[in-house]
């Protein structure tokens, strides 16, 4: 199958973001781009916002960020990443964790990104919505199915 303009959109983003390529990253998104801020869960608007959050964020933590399934439906497309965080000196700050991301195009531009934090609260959600081996084999060596919602 084809792999869409949209997801090679965002693997070459997921690889600016961990190179640290701001200006690249940005022309990636539209000017008015939804972004959360997920220190303090407030709602970025505009590459402006974004820029200064990304560059905050940067000085105190060093995320690296490896996408592993891709699911796109109409103007969205869903990425599992694995996540891990590093200080500035390149310590782990924990063990490595999935994010789920959906990001909502508009054109070939990225106009809205939200960030799911995997975790019990949601695993049951991704198990039932999402069949995708990565995620499947991720939650289940994570979390028991018994474990409370």
């Amino acid at each position: 199958m084809e792999q869409s303009n949209r997801i090679a959109i965002l693997q070459m983003a997921y690889e600016l973001f961990d190179r640290r390529d701001v200006d690249s990253l940005l022309a990636l998104m539209t000017p008015d781009i939804e972004w959360p801020n997920l220190l303090d869960d407030s709602l970025l608007q505009g590459r402006r916002e974004v820029r200064s959050y990304w560059e905050a964020l940067w000085s105190v933590a060093k995320p690296r960020l490896v996408p592993k399934d891709f699911v796109e439906e109409g103007d969205h497309v869903v990425v599992a990443a694995e996540i891990e965080v590093f200080d500035p000196e390149g310590r782990s700050l924990g063990p490595p964790s999935v994010g789920i991301h959906r990001f909502t195009f508009r054109g070939d531009l990225v106009a809205r990104f939200e960030a799911f934090r995997s975790g019990p609260d949601i695993a049951a959600r991704i198990r039932a919505r999402l069949s995708r081996t990565y995620v499947r084999d991720w939650l289940e060596a994570h979390y028991e199915p018994g474990e409370p919602e």
